[in-house]
C-alpha cells in the first residue's frame, strides 16, 4: 500500500507540474481552454487513486501504514494547494481584465477540482489525522512516526485566537477559514476540545450566516459544523445553532407554504431585538419565501453582512436585489455599493442553476437608471457577455439576455455618455468597504482609508506606473499602501515619479531613502526647497549634501 501511495504522489507531482505550466501558457495565450480541462482530468484521476489508497488505510488500520499515508496525503495536499492557488490567479487576473475574459470560464474546471479533490482531500486527512491520533492514546510509542504537524495545529490555534479576541474583520476572517477550509480540522477540535475556548460558541454567532453558508452552499461535504456545533456544543449560542438546524432540514425545506410559514411563525416568536443572527441566515435558506420575509425584515447592518462571504448563494443575491429596488429604504447609492458588493461574485457561476440565477439578476440590473452611467454601462456589458458564455457552456437555450441587451444598447446609444457618480462610502460597514477594496471597487478612494486591514486590500489594485502616480500624489493615502507600492521601483522609473513618492509626506521615510541614489546634487537641492518632504527625510537629504 505505502508503494501506491509513493507510486501516486510521484504521478501528481509532475501533473502538478504540468497543470501549472498549462495555466501559465495559458495566460499568455498559448493553450486553450479545452487543453486545461484535460490536464485537470489527468489530474483528478491521480488523486482519486490517492483517496482510493488513503480510505483503504482508514479500513485496514493498521499502525505501520498510518505514518507514511499521512504523509503522503499532506505531499498531495500541498500540490493540490498550488494548482488551486495558480487556477485562483488566472481567475482573477481574468476578472481584472490582464488577461484575456474567456478565462473566466475555467470557474467550473475550478470548482469540479474542488468538489472532487478538494473536499474529500481535506476530509481524509482530517480522518487519517483523527484515527492516529487516537491510537497513539494507547501506543504512545508510535509518535515518533507521527512527523510534525505543527504548522496544522498552529495554523487552527491561530484562527480560533482571531476569532474569540479580533476585531470584526478578523472574526469574519477566522470563520471563514474554520468553517471553509479547515472545516474538517475544525469539527474535529469540536468534537474532542477540552475546557479552554469556552467562547467559540458566541463567536461563532456573530457571523452565523458564515457557518450556514459554507454547510449548504459551499461544496457537498459529508461534515457539517451546524450538526456539531448542536450536538457538542456550549451555552445558549449552541442552542441557537440548534434553531438554525432545525430551519435547514428537509422537512423544513420542501417548498410548500406550510413549511414557510412555520418557519416565519417560529422567527415571530424570538425577541425582536435578538432577530438579526436568525434573519441573516435565514436569507440563505432555500425556500424563496423564507429569503423573501427574512431580506424584508432584516436591518441595513445585518442585510451588508450576507454580502460579504466569499460563496453567497445566487438565490440569496436574486432575493436580496428584489428588495433593494422595490424598497424605498435603499436608494441610488445604497444601488450601486449593493451592485459593486455583488459583482466579483457573479463571475463565477458554476453550476446551471446558478446560471438561471444570474439571469434573473442581470434581467433586474438591466432596469436600473445609473447603468447608462458609463462606467457602470461597460461593467454590465461585461457581465452580460459572461453570462452568455456560461448559457453556452450549460447549454441554456434563449434570447432573453439578446434582446434585454439589445434594448440596453439603443437607450444608452440615446443619452450619448454620461459620467458617472462615485457613491457615497460614509455610512458602508467596514466589512465591506474590504469587500469592495478587496474586489478592485473604489481603490482610489479606499487606499486613503484609515483602516490599514481596507486600504491593504487596494494594494493589488495598485499595478500600474499611472496607478501609483496617482496615489503618491495623493498626500492622505495610507502610509502602508504607500510602504507596498513604494517599494515596486517599476512603478517609479522616472524622475517626476520619484519626485512625488519622496515629497508625499506620509511616504515612509525608510522607502523614500532608497530612491536617494537616484537623485544628483542639484535635484537634492530642489527637493529640499518643498515643504512636503517628511522630516526625518529632510534630514537625510541635508546630510548627503553636507558629505
Amino acid at each position: 500500500m505505502n508503494e501506491s501511495f509513493s507510486t501516486n504522489t510521484a504521478k501528481i507531482r509532475a501533473l502538478k507540474t504540468s497543470m501549472l505550466s498549462l495555466l501559465e501558457s495559458g495566460r499568455e495565450g498559448d493553450v486553450s481552454n479545452e487543453q486545461i480541462r484535460e490536464g485537470a482530468d489527468f489530474l483528478l484521476e491521480a488523486y482519486q487513486h490517492v483517496l482510493n489508497e488513503g480510505s483503504k488505510q482508514l479500513v485496514d488500520g493498521s499502525a505501520s501504514g498510518f505514518a507514511q499515508a499521512i504523509q503522503d496525503i499532506e505531499v498531495s495536499f500541498s500540490h493540490w494547494g498550488s494548482v488551486m492557488t495558480a487556477f485562483q490567479k488566472t481567475l482573477d487576473m481574468a476578472y481584472e481584465g490582464a488577461i484575456p475574459k474567456n478565462h473566466l470560464l475555467l470557474d467550473s474546471v475550478f470548482t469540479k477540482l474542488q468538489r472532487q479533490v478538494g473536499e474529500p482531500l481535506a476530509s481524509l486527512h482530517s480522518r487519517l489525522r483523527a484515527t492516529w491520533t487516537e491510537h497513539l492514546t494507547n501506543a504512545p510509542w508510535d509518535a515518533y512516526l507521527a512527523g510534525d504537524y505543527q504548522t496544522e495545529a498552529e495554523e487552527l490555534t491561530d484562527s480560533l485566537h482571531s476569532l474569540m479576541h479580533g476585531d470584526h474583520l478578523d472574526v469574519e476572517d477566522a470563520i471563514e477559514g474554520l468553517t471553509g477550509p479547515m472545516r474538517y480540522t475544525f469539527a474535529n477540535f469540536l468534537e474532542n476540545r477540552e475546557n479552554t475556548y469556552d467562547m467559540i460558541e458566541e463567536s461563532l454567532w456573530m457571523r452565523a450566516e458564515i457557518v450556514v453558508m459554507n454547510d449548504y452552499w459551499r461544496m457537498v461535504s459529508p461534515v457539517r459544523l451546524l450538526d456539531v456545533i448542536a450536538r457538542k456544543g456550549r451555552t445558549e449560542c449552541a442552542n441557537s445553532f440548534a434553531t438554525v438546524k432545525n430551519f435547514f432540514t428537509t422537512g423544513n425545506t420542501n417548498g410548500t407554504l406550510a413549511a414557510a410559514e412555520g418557519i416565519v411563525n417560529d422567527v415571530k416568536k424570538i425577541r425582536h431585538d435578538m432577530r438579526d443572527p436568525y434573519l441573516r441566515c435565514l436569507m440563505l435558506h432555500p425556500d424563496h419565501e423564507v429569503r423573501r420575509y427574512a431580506t424584508n425584515n432584516i436591518d441595513i447592518e445585518g442585510f451588508w453582512k450576507v454580502v460579504t462571504p466569499h460563496v453567497v448563494p445566487c438565490a440569496t443575491i436574486l432575493s436580496m436585489l428584489e428588495t433593494v429596488v422595490g424598497s424605498r429604504n435603499y436608494d441610488e447609492n445604497f444601488q450601486k455599493v449593493f451592485f459593486n458588493s455583488i459583482y466579483r461574485r457573479l463571475f463565477c457561476l458554476a453550476s446551471r442553476a446558478e446560471v438561471l440565477y444570474a439571469r434573473g439578476i442581470v434581467r433586474i440590473l438591466m432596469r436600473l437608471g445609473f447603468f447608462m452611467e458609463d462606467t457602470y454601462f461597460e461593467k454590465l456589458l461585461r457581465l452580460v457577455d459572461y453570462v452568455s458564455a456560461k448559457e453556452k457552456q450549460f447549454n441554456v437555450v434563449d434570447n432573453m439576455l439578446d434582446e434585454y441587451l439589445a434594448q440596453l444598447r439603443t437607450e444608452k446609444q440615446a443619452v450619448g455618455n454620461i459620467k458617472s457618480d462615485a457613491p457615497n462610502l460614509v455610512n458602508i460597514p467596514p466589512v465591506v468597504l474590504r469587500k469592495l477594496a478587496r474586489d478592485g471597487h473604489y481603490w482610489y478612494d479606499l487606499s486613503m482609508h484609515p483602516m490599514f486591514k481596507i486600504a491593504r486590500e487596494t494594494i493589488t489594485h495598485i499595478n500600474t506606473p499611472e496607478r501609483a502616480l496617482r496615489i503618491v500624489n495623493c498626500h492622505v493615502t495610507n502610509q502602508d499602501v504607500l510602504r507596498a507600492v513604494g517599494r515596486n521601483r517599476a512603478f517609479f522609473n522616472t524622475l517626476p515619479a520619484k519626485t512625488a513618492l519622496l515629497t508625499n509626506p506620509r511616504t515612509p521615510p525608510m522607502v523614500s531613502l532608497n530612491y536617494i541614489v537616484d537623485f544628483s546634487r542639484t535635484e537634492i537641492e530642489r527637493l529640499l526647497r518643498k515643504s512636503t518632504i517628511h522630516p526625518e527625510l529632510r534630514v537625510q537629504l541635508r546630510n548627503r549634501l553636507n558629505r
